[in-house]
């Protein structure tokens, strides 16, 4: 800028300045942030419709897993709930990180998937956990079947699909309610 009005382009100066605070001005900051001492690493950061909480799943190398929530304005952690063992789509779900994290419409729940790992079986957000954002607990259906494989839930975990192998010999999930 100083150099265009050194040169007197005083009037396309001041368009540049206008453009890089409209920039400014409309660019997410970086307002803090959250050092995780344990060593585990996020996965997946979701944002409650209210605007006042954030959650983020996270995952250690020894394959354990957390979804936590904390207040957005003071980064003051709520809850953790600890994941690693509450999926049950074959292996893969054993050690592999969080995927897509995301609260229901109303923000009384929290959605959360394994990442995927190609190849996989199609739906492609598998193995589901519901978890309830007052308190970190998690939310099941009422009757699950003797050895389900798996849950996958609608936007709101409002409604699910619980499948299950009708052999164990079998590789993929056979059926359904």
């Amino acid at each position: 800028l100083a150099g265009m009005e050194s040169v007197g382009a005083r009037s396309a100066a001041d368009l540049e300045r206008q453009r890089i605070g409209t920039l400014l001005a409309n660019s997410p900051q970086l307002l803090d942030r959250i050092p995780l001492d344990d060593g585990s690493v996020a996965s997946s950061v979701a944002l409650a419709p209210d605007g006042q909480h954030f959650a983020i799943a996270t995952h250690l190398q020894n394959g354990r897993r957390k979804i936590r929530q904390y207040d957005l304005a003071d980064g003051r952690e709520l809850w953790t709930t600890d994941s690693s063992d509450l999926t049950h789509n074959l292996s893969v779900a054993m050690g592999a990180p969080h995927g897509r994290l995301h609260y229901s419409a109303d923000g009384r729940r929290i959605i959360v998937g394994i990442m995927a790992q190609p190849p996989f079986a199609a739906p492609m957000t598998p193995d589901q956990i519901s978890l309830s954002a007052d308190d970190g607990h998690v939310l099941k259906p009422a009757q699950l079947p003797e050895g389900f494989s798996d849950i996958v839930y609608d936007e709101q975990a409002r409604h699910a699909i619980v499948r299950w192998r009708s052999q164990p010999a079998l590789s993929f999930p056979d059926r359904f309610q």
